[in-house]
C-alpha cells in the first residue's frame, strides 16, 4: 500500500513491517517549525499530506486497533493548524471535528488509557474555537474555550508542576485566546475573560516558582501576561499595561532569561501589541508614559531584529517605531535628537513602498515619516 499523493515506497523495519517512525519524526519536525510566510507553510502541508494519508488509511484498514486510530487523531492537529495559517480556516475546522470524533471513538475503547486524550480534545477545540472567532462568532469562541479550560482540568493530576507536562502552558493558551474572543465579543464579556486571566497568571506563577528551569510554563506565563495587557489597553487610560509587558521582557528576552532563542513567535506577538501601545501613547499628557511605551515595544522589535527575523512586516513596525522616537524628541524640545531616528526610518520604509506600492499603510506610514523629515529639515512642504 502507498500513502496517497506518493508512489515512493512505504518505509519498513528489519522484520519487514510497516516502519512509521519515519513519519512520526515528519510529524515532530512539523509541529515545532516556526516558518514564516504562506509559502513555507504550503510546502509543509505537502510534506505532511502524505503522512496523515497513510496514518487514515491504517486506521482504517485495522478499525479494532486503538493504537492506529491514535495515530491518526496525533497527525490530524498538525495538518489542521497548517491549512489555518495558509487561510483555510474552513477546512482547518473540518480537520479538528474530525480529530474530536476521533478521540471520542478511542475514549470508548475498554482499557484504553484515557490520559492521552486531554491533550489532543485541548488542540482540537483550540483550532475550532479559532475557526469560529474568524468566521465572526466570538460567543461561539468563548463556548470553546470553556471546553478548553475542562480539557485542562481533565489532565492527570499531580503533573501540573511538571515540565513535562503541558496542561499549564495550555491553560496559560486557553485563557489568553479568550482574551482575544471577549474584546471582540464586547464588554459583556470582558469580567469574566479577565477573572479567567488572572487565575492563569497565579497558576502559572505558583508553578513556574516551583519549577524555575520549565520553559513551557515560562512561555505560559508569558502568554497570560500578555493577555492581561491586552485587557488593560482595551480598558483605556484608566489602566496601564507597562508591569504586563515589564515581566514579560523578563522572561522572554531579559539577559538571565534561557528563553531570547526559543520564544521569538511569541515575541513577534507581544511586540505587536506593544507597538500598538506605543502609538496610542504618542500623545499622551505624560511625556514619561509614551517613553516608557516605547521603549518596552523598541526593546521587543530590535529583539526579533538581531536574532534574525527580518520579514517586511518587521522591518515596517520598526520603521514606526523609529517615527514615534523622532515625534517624541520633538515634543521634549529635544530637537537634535530627533534626525537620526526619522532617517533609520525612512531607510527601513521607503524600500518597502517601492517594493509594495499599493500598499496604502505603508504608503501613508511613509508619506508621515517624510512630512516629519521635512519638518525637522525646515524645508516647504511642497519639496
Amino acid at each position: 500500500m502507498a500513502a496517497a499523493g506518493t508512489d515512493a515506497p512505504l518505509p519498513v523495519n528489519a522484520a519487514g513491517e510497516l516502519d512509521l517512525r519515519y513519519y512520526q519524526a515528519l510529524l515532530a519536525d512539523l509541529r515545532s517549525a516556526t516558518s514564516e510566510g504562506r509559502a513555507q507553510y504550503l510546502a509543509a502541508l505537502k510534506s505532511i499530506q502524505p503522512a496523515l494519508d497513510l496514518f487514515s488509511e491504517l486506521a482504517r484498514e485495522s478499525p479494532d486497533d486503538p493504537e492506529r486510530l491514535l495515530d491518526a487523531a496525533q497527525a490530524r492537529p498538525t495538518f489542521a493548524r497548517l491549512r489555518g495559517r495558509v487561510g483555510r480556516l474552513e477546512a482547518a475546522g473540518c480537520e479538528a471535528r474530525k480529530v474530536l470524533v476521533q478521540l471520542d471513538r478511542l475514549a470508548a475503547w475498554p482499557r484504553f488509557d484515557p490520559t492521552l486524550l486531554p491533550p489532543l480534545r485541548f488542540d482540537a477545540l483550540r483550532l475550532l474555537a479559532q475557526h469560529a472567532h474568524h468566521a465572526g462568532d466570538p460567543e461561539g469562541a468563548l463556548g470553546l474555550v470553556q471546553e478548553m479550560m475542562a480539557a485542562c482540568a481533565a489532565f492527570p493530576a499531580g503533573l501540573l508542576v511538571r515540565p513535562e507536562n503541558e496542561s499549564m502552558p495550555r491553560l496559560a493558551l486557553a485563557a489568553s485566546d479568550g482574551v482575544i474572543y471577549a474584546i471582540a465579543a464586547g464588554p459583556a464579556t470582558l469580567p469574566e475573560a479577565r477573572r479567567r486571566t488572572d487565575e492563569a497568571i497565579a497558576a502559572c506563577r505558583a508553578a513556574y516558582k516551583r519549577e524555575p528551569e520549565s520553559t513551557p510554563l515560562a512561555c505560559g506565563l508569558a502568554h497570560c501576561l500578555h493577555a492581561s495587557a491586552r485587557l488593560a489597553l482595551h480598558a483605556g487610560p484608566g489602566e496601564d499595561p507597562a508591569p504586563f509587558f515589564e515581566e514579560v521582557e523578563r522572561l522572554l528576552i531579559g539577559k538571565a532569561s534561557a528563553l531570547r532563542r526559543s520564544s521569538l513567535p511569541l515575541v513577534w506577538e507581544i511586540s505587536k501589541t506593544a507597538t500598538e501601545w506605543a502609538g496610542e501613547t504618542q500623545d499622551h499628557p505624560d511625556a514619561a508614559v509614551a517613553r516608557t511605551s516605547l521603549d518596552l515595544a523598541s526593546k521587543f522589535t530590535v529583539h526579533l531584529r538581531r536574532s534574525g527575523v527580518g520579514h517586511d512586516e518587521l522591518r515596517t513596525q520598526l520603521g514606526r517605531l523609529f517615527l514615534y522616537k523622532s515625534r517624541l524628541a520633538c515634543r521634549c524640545d529635544e530637537r537634535h535628537k530627533a534626525g537620526r531616528p526619522i532617517y533609520l526610518a525612512l531607510e527601513l520604509l521607503r524600500p518597502l513602498q517601492l517594493q509594495e506600492p499599493d500598499r496604502i499603510p505603508l504608503a501613508l506610514l511613509t508619506a508621515v515619516a517624510l512630512q516629519q523629515a521635512r519638518s525637522l529639515a525646515d524645508l516647504p512642504e511642497t519639496q
